[in-house]
């Protein structure tokens, strides 16, 4: 898969949602989406992740999103 667009850093107060989204494209088959905050998976097979509930520990940590298709992972 090809990312066109990467997820966008974001600043939300303690208790707010912070909401993450790519775009990608595929030469072949479906894409699927394993999202990972600071790691470990979590979000569903979506092009967007919402982190509900966001608190102060949070600050610094890392969301990322491998995106696969019948051609591999990105």
């Amino acid at each position: 898969p090809t990312i066109n667009a990467q997820p966008v850093s974001q600043s939300v107060f303690s208790g707010q949602t912070a909401t993450f989204t790519i775009a990608a494209t595929t030469s072949g088959g479906t894409l699927h989406y394993q999202w990972k905050f600071d790691g470990a998976n979590v979000g569903s097979d979506s092009n967007s992740y919402a982190r509900s509930l966001c608190v102060a520990a949070d600050s610094g940590k890392t969301v990322s999103c491998d995106v696969t298709d019948d051609n591999g992972t990105t």
